[in-house]
């Protein structure tokens, strides 16, 4: 898992530009595009991806370079934290002016206290 999100991050570098460049952007798009490349990952360990995309959160004026490297990071953590067997909610919606992007893992059950 560590070696694939390695390479994933290195392709990333190298496809990424040293100066940030703001434009236009689909968050919904860069969040399911980012997700793809770990996809198999989450796959291989029984980890499900799920969306609740808000509607129409394109135009948001960012670097999707380095936002799409924020979200990997943030991606890699859920599966790593997770392990096995489990699901990855990725939810985004505007929210008095702001775009928010939420990735949730469930908790962990805690033991029985008695």
């Amino acid at each position: 898992m560590k070696r694939a999100g390695e390479i994933t991050h290195r392709l990333l570098g190298f496809s990424r530009s040293n100066d940030a460049e703001r434009k236009e952007t689909d968050i919904n798009r860069l969040i399911e595009d980012t997700a793809a490349l770990l996809a198999h990952e989450a796959r291989t360990h029984h980890i499900a991806l799920q969306y609740a995309l808000g509607p129409d959160l394109s135009g948001v004026l960012t670097d999707p370079s380095q936002l799409q490297q924020v979200f990997l990071n943030i991606l890699n953590n859920a599966i790593d934290a997770i392990g096995q067997d489990g699901v990855i909610t990725i939810s985004t919606r505007r929210d008095d002016g702001q775009v928010i992007a939420e990735f949730a893992i469930p908790a962990p059950a805690s033991p029985l206290m008695l």
